[in-house]
């Protein structure tokens, strides 16, 4: 196709040179451009007919020659005169074909001997049907014989852009260009209207409304073309034909306006600063401004209008784009190499409207090309903007389950740490009888229900009423021992609620502070009773605060509820104001003394860690583990077997004195809780990756309900005069863990089973 259409710019070159009338020679060629090489005339009086126009001489006619060829002449107010006449050198059937719809007025006048033998009406401003061909272009045709002169004069009369792209076409070549035509848009049709009905569909699935206003744009951008291309008058509004003039300019409005809004929510615009904001949200105004002003525009201003306006925003977009790509936004990317695609086709068009090129194939087939590229890369950037967008929301979900599980690991190590103090909370009235309770506060007493305190304790505690009821401000705490042998710190509050005076009160677990405290003068000093009365005092005095906290910011409650009654019933007196104030005060100050006194206990407590034992890597000798581990257990007197296996080929360096403390811990561990002839066995299997041991002995285990808590901290089922803190295997798993790096899992299987793994990257390598 294009070697023909070279041949016949050269044929028809070769006939202009050759005939000095210039008349146009058709061959036996099947097609010919007629913009090059035309005659126009400019009538800006708008009054010339076609008898005015036969008057003319040759020399008041414009010649478009190959050097400077025209299709497009901008906007004008003109009447466009084209001749072309024709030297007929083949019988056939001729279409002179005008390749742009939007033209208001069409005339084609058939002269032959200087006499109209024909004339047809055509153009988007009288009903379709009128037309001699039923194209979406202007088009006539006409049987030649060969040897006949014919001259064509077209007249033409529009408001928008004068764009006269000219072909004439044997019957078969105009056939064979029209089905390539057709099947050209029915290709870009359906791909606009196949990427609609998908992204719709998307839309309800999803809810995400980036597919809707994506839709919105496609369906804008299918409006605008078949209201460029004659397209939508040829089917949709054929016999409406005043449509064409407010088709063009509303679709063009309204394709910016829709790209404006898809590409606000695509590049979440309302998550960018103010300014930009304001600025986005300026330009969607002047939309508005412009679409008002289209009724009272004419048709050659408010195009030209809306084309400055849809530069602007795709300018803007643009822009924004490459902004965010740059942030590291990948969607934006593709969406600016989408903006681009548009920006090129828009630009094209609008200069050629404005006359400043022509080029009709351009027009015909790469601005549609253009705009298809444009609307799948918009897809394309929609389906990697929702993908970022996932990957990011399921990076958030796994740092929000990372943090919930991290939260959990915190809640229940409070929860062991305070398991053996439980907080229990009720209220009293005046006669020391239960007016409500929390199910804690039942438990720590030994879960029997009865609606009197006293009922709980070994000692009466009525003289701690009987003190409270004579006292404005009353508060207490003291040691109690409850019924179930238990020991309780009961710190207790007088409130007034209602003008009815209760007593709000928090009981916390002490015995094991009680039992540690007798046991601590006959024990003797070693680290584990040391460790364990840390532990038990902390819980105490973590509990301590708390329970003075709560009740400090309850009193501080209740201070400002009678402050706020006194307002309202006009009682408000300076000095009871000044009395309020400085109780409040009193309570604040507890509350943070206790904040910060449980900061530093806790602080403290920390320290009690890994950090505090030193080890020095060396190299790892198991012969020298055997031999001490052996003389470790003719201590304990327990019969030990060690069995090693060494595959190593090199000096593996680790903290050899941190895998004999785990070994000493795991000894005494089985000594303690077993029978002295039970046997404990060590296999040791030493490779260049790891050191594995499998300790275990032939005991009774562990309980299926114990097993799961032996590593925690401060689980043993030897509590109390035992001095038992449960410290130990959890002191086993941090220096496996933490120091060398390791695994344990603890199992049973004929007695409790440990299998330890320590990586042997740790340290230097020989």
């Amino acid at each position: 196709m294009k070697d023909r259409l070279f041949l016949g710019v050269i044929l028809l070159a070769m006939t202009l040179l050759s005939h000095g009338d210039l008349r146009v020679s058709l061959e036996d060629q099947n097609r010919y451009i007629l913009s090059q090489g035309m005659l126009y005339f400019e009538d800006s009086s708008n009054t010339h007919t076609i008898n005015d126009i036969l008057k003319y001489e040759r020399n008041r006619w414009s010649l478009s020659s190959n050097s400077s060829s025209r299709s497009s002449f901008g906007y004008s107010n003109s009447t466009y005169w084209v001749h072309i006449p024709f030297a007929v050198e083949h019988s056939a059937l001729w279409y002179v074909w005008l390749r742009y719809a939007p033209l208001d007025y069409v005339t084609f006048y058939w002269l032959k001997n200087g006499h109209v033998i024909d004339t047809y009406e055509s153009g988007d401003a009288i009903p379709f049907s009128a037309r001699q061909v039923h194209m979406p272009e202007n088009v006539s045709h006409r049987f030649l014989e060969k040897g006949e002169e014919i001259d064509l004069y077209i007249k033409i009369k529009t408001q928008g852009s004068y764009r006269i792209p000219l072909e004439i076409h044997q019957s078969q070549s105009f056939e064979s260009s029209t089905a390539e035509l057709l099947t050209f848009q029915g290709i870009y049709y359906g791909v606009l209207a196949v990427m609609s009905v998908f992204n719709l569909v998307l839309f309800f699935i999803t809810g995400i409304r980036s597919y809707f206003y994506y839709v919105f744009y496609v369906l804008a951008s299918l409006f605008s073309r078949v209201s460029v291309d004659g397209t939508g008058f040829q089917f949709l509004w054929g016999n409406l034909p005043i449509l064409n003039q407010w088709s063009i300019p509303v679709s063009f409005w309204l394709s910016s306006i829709a790209f404006l809004i898809f590409s606000y929510t695509f590049l979440n615009v309302n998550k960018a600063s103010i300014r930009v904001r304001f600025y986005f949200l300026s330009l969607a105004f002047l939309g508005g401004v412009v679409g008002l002003c289209m009724p009272i525009l004419s048709y050659q201003v408010f195009v030209p209008l809306v084309s400055l306006y849809a530069t602007l925003v795709l300018f803007s977009m643009l822009t924004s784009s490459i902004v965010l790509t740059l942030s590291g936004y990948r969607y934006a990317g593709v969406f600016a190499i989408a903006t681009m695609m548009s920006a090129i086709a828009f630009g094209l068009s609008t200069f050629e409207s404005l006359g400043y090129y022509s080029d009709q194939t351009l027009m015909t087939y790469s601005y549609p090309i253009a705009r298809i590229f444009e609307v799948l890369l918009f897809a394309v950037a929609l389906g990697v903007r929702i993908r970022f967008l996932q990957e990011r929301k399921n990076i958030a979900e796994k740092e929000s389950i990372l943090h919930r599980e991290n939260s959990i690991k915190s809640i229940e190590q409070y929860k062991r740490l305070y398991e053996s103090a439980m907080t229990g909370n009720f209220v009293l009235d005046e006669k020391g009888n239960i007016k409500s309770a929390n199910s804690s506060f039942y438990e720590l007493l030994g879960g029997k229900k009865s609606p009197n305190i006293q009922f709980y304790f070994e000692r009466d505690i009525s003289i701690v009423f009987k003190y409270g009821l004579t006292q404005e401000k009353f508060k207490i705490t003291k040691e109690i021992k409850g019924n179930n042998g238990k020991w309780f710190s009961a710190n207790i509050y007088k409130v007034n609620i209602d003008s009815e005076t209760r007593y709000e009160g928090a009981l916390v677990d002490i015995s094991d502070r009680v039992e540690a405290q007798e046991v601590k003068y006959i024990a003797e000093k070693s680290k584990i009773q040391a460790l364990q009365q840390l532990v038990v005092g902390v819980s105490h005095e973590i509990n301590t605060p708390l329970g003075v906290m709560r009740t400090s910011s309850d009193f501080a409650r209740e201070l400002f509820s009678q402050l706020q009654n006194a307002v309202e019933n006009n009682e408000l007196t300076k000095s009871y104001l000044l009395e309020k104030l400085s109780a409040s005060d009193e309570a604040l100050k507890i509350s943070e003394r206790s904040l910060l006194r449980m900061i530093n206990i806790i602080k403290s407590f920390k320290r009690v860690s890994i950090e505090q034992m030193s080890f020095d890597i060396e190299p790892l000798n198991l012969e020298l583990i055997e031999e001490k581990l052996k003389y470790n257990s003719s201590i304990i007197s327990m019969p030990i077997n060690i069995k090693i296996k060494d595959e190593s080929t090199r000096v593996i360096n680790t903290f050899l004195e941190g895998i004999l403390w785990v070994l000493d811990e795991l000894l005494d561990n089985s000594f303690q809780y077993g029978e002295n002839d039970m046997g404990v066995f060590i296999d040791f299997e030493l490779s260049d990756k790891a050191l594995f041991i499998h300790f275990y002995d032939k005991g009774i285990g562990v309980s299926d309900k114990d097993l799961p808590l032996i590593l925690n901290p401060f689980f043993t089922t030897g509590r109390g005069t035992d001095q038992k803190l449960g410290l130990g295997l959890y002191q086993v798993q941090n220096i496996i863990v933490q120091l060398l790096h390791g695994t344990v899992h603890a199992y049973n299987n004929n007695g409790l089973n440990f299998d330890i793994i320590i990586p042997a990257s740790l340290g230097q390598h020989s």
